[in-house]
């Protein structure tokens, strides 16, 4: 299976201590301790995290509306930032400092709900990224000084609607780096709605194919039996405050944030899968260069949607399936060359496969094994953090360029079995 690779690592316990002195945001402690100074006793269940642009306060009126199972009391962190290309707070950030201020402290509700708002200018390179490690290094300085319980990091977006269950999900433990939750959009009940304007209406008839888009490429990964075969929407995640430290927190990205620390936590743990559903909201957007909004902004125009060719799958599952073989492959020629290997008839893979990995310096990766690896589990390991979720995704890039153009979602998704 395309678990078996991995060694669970136990996370040392100075490992937060250090993550926090070293490579936290700097004003996290500062803002931690603010709130402990006015909240001394203060001691919370769960903590949730949500980075806020230019939205309004629906958001937080959702979460007061929502009675969560399994939470006893709940600290929800919200990271109010901008951009520093603007010299002032937009209108409805201003509205939401205000508003998220003005009930700062318990929301009487079940369970009691307490809000720590932050405002950020953050530079523009930085967006989104720095606004989740903000709010994340803040919980977890709450956590180590013992204000909230030890549990998930969760992460969430104000476009989001999320179910009474869910909190309702396994802990943490050494075998788990972090939580993907289920996601959909939500939609009107038909799409001829007489009160849906027809860009409204467009939007969500493009957002219907990016959902396909994202859970066709998740399935494909999972067909391929890659490790790395999860979804990596940052509003749909939850995280172990353990192996967040290890890998040095949220990347200070204006996109790709979740990505990218998610590519980090699948070399350390398991990435499962939580059975609560959360709902968003389906809107094109700019507030990131990409990501979500921008790909539906992107699509909005588009008359024919196009998707992977099943092939660039099938040629990945290929690939993963020889990956096994590379150590004895490398002892049985002393090379540190895949073309020799695939000449020798040790690997078996297309051309155009093997085109993409000499594209991304495969041979380095055969020469680290040749000089590390003492046997088949650890060469395996390293191939597998080697071609990780960023290499894997510039293989199916080569491969879509070069032999497999992308073809018309709707045959591709009909004619692919796994899919099913």
């Amino acid at each position: 299976m395309a678990q078996q690779w991995r060694y669970f690592t136990l996370v040392k316990k100075d490992t937060r201590e250090k993550y926090l002195k070293q490579y936290a945001c700097s004003e996290a402690q500062e803002h931690a301790q603010a709130f402990i100074s006015k909240n001394v006793t203060a001691y919370f269940s769960h903590v949730l995290i949500i980075p806020a642009y230019n939205e309004s306060s629906a958001f937080i009126r959702r979460l007061e509306q929502t009675p969560f199972t399994q939470c006893q009391k709940l600290l929800v962190i919200i990271i109010v930032n901008q951009s520093d290309h603007f010299a002032d707070a937009t209108r409805l950030n201003k509205r939401l400092i205000h508003y998220s201020t003005s009930i700062a402290g318990n929301i009487e509700k079940t369970p009691p709900v307490h809000y720590l708002p932050v405002y950020k200018t953050i530079p523009s390179k930085e967006g989104v990224g720095y606004a989740r490690k903000l709010g994340c290094d803040i919980a977890l300085t709450l956590m180590q000084e013992g204000h909230i319980a030890w549990g998930w990091l969760h992460c969430t977006d104000a476009d989001a609607t999320l179910p009474i269950n869910y909190f309702l999900v396994p802990k943490p433990d050494d075998k788990k780096s972090a939580l993907t939750y289920q996601f959909k959009h939500t939609f009107h009940t038909a799409f001829t709605h007489s009160k849906m304007s027809w860009a409204q209406n467009k939007i969500e008839r493009t957002t219907v194919r990016y959902e396909e888009s994202l859970r066709y490429y998740e399935a494909g990964l999972a067909y391929a039996q890659s490790p790395y075969a999860y979804p990596t929407i940052g509003s749909c995640l939850a995280i172990n405050p353990e192996y967040y430290a290890q890998a040095r927190g949220f990347p200070r990205r204006s996109a790709g944030e979740d990505f990218y620390l998610l590519n980090k936590l699948a070399k350390l743990a398991v990435i499962v899968t939580a059975a609560p559903t959360i709902i968003l909201k389906p809107r094109a957007s700019q507030r990131v260069p990409f990501g979500t909004g921008p790909a539906i902004q992107k699509q909005y125009s588009c008359t024919v949607y196009l998707d992977y060719d099943p092939a660039v799958f099938q040629a990945l599952r290929t690939w993963l399936q020889e990956m096994p073989k590379l150590y004895n492959a490398i002892q049985n020629t002393s090379s540190t060359s895949l073309s020799t290997l695939i000449k020798a008839q040790h690997i078996h893979i297309e051309s155009v496969s093997y085109q993409a990995l000499f594209s991304l310096d495969v041979d380095k990766l055969l020469s680290h094994i040749q000089k590390q690896a003492k046997h088949c589990e650890q060469a395996l390991r390293m191939s597998h953090e080697w071609f990780d979720a960023f290499r894997t995704l510039k293989f199916i890039h080569f491969l879509t360029n070069h032999a497999y153009p992308k073809k018309d979602a709707s045959e591709v998704y009909a004619e692919c079995r796994w899919l099913k």
